[in-house]
């Protein structure tokens, strides 16, 4: 699976007059997580994802980011960024991006996605009721 790819834990949600065909489409799949969405809307959990890293890849990680956030990771880590051309700036940050340990490389791009669109409380009043729930589960 492609999801895998990015993160060690995958969680699904589900309604719950799914949770039986859930449970035995995703029998295989033991590392994955399942939540039922209940009628009254809250959340509970079936079954706890477990970690799984055997799939991680630097490629797959640096695919999530804009240049400036693939940037950004890069002179954290310490590393020199590229002086060349647009076309291969982005295959020279790639190089440079796999020789971060994956672990340090996945938690760099997880902190970077967080910060796109981040909303405050006192945005929440001025904001549509689907930004406001948006926010409220970031």
């Amino acid at each position: 699976m492609i999801i895998l790819k990015f993160f060690s834990y995958v969680n699904i949600v589900i309604p719950e007059y799914r949770i039986e065909c859930a449970s035995r489409e995703l029998s295989s799949m033991c590392d994955f997580g399942i939540h039922v969405l209940t009628k009254r809307g809250a959340l509970h959990c079936v079954r706890k994802s477990r970690k799984y890293d055997a799939s991680l890849e630097s490629n797959a990680l640096i695919r999530m980011l804009r240049k400036p956030e693939y940037t950004s990771v890069l002179e954290r880590e310490g590393m020199r960024i590229p002086d060349s051309r647009l076309a291969s700036y982005y295959v020279e940050c790639c190089e440079l991006f796999q020789k971060i340990p994956l672990d340090r490389a996945q938690w760099d791009v997880i902190a970077q996605l967080k910060l796109r669109n981040r909303k405050t409380r006192d945005d929440l009043p001025e904001s549509p009721v689907r930004e406001q729930v948006r926010a409220y589960f970031a």
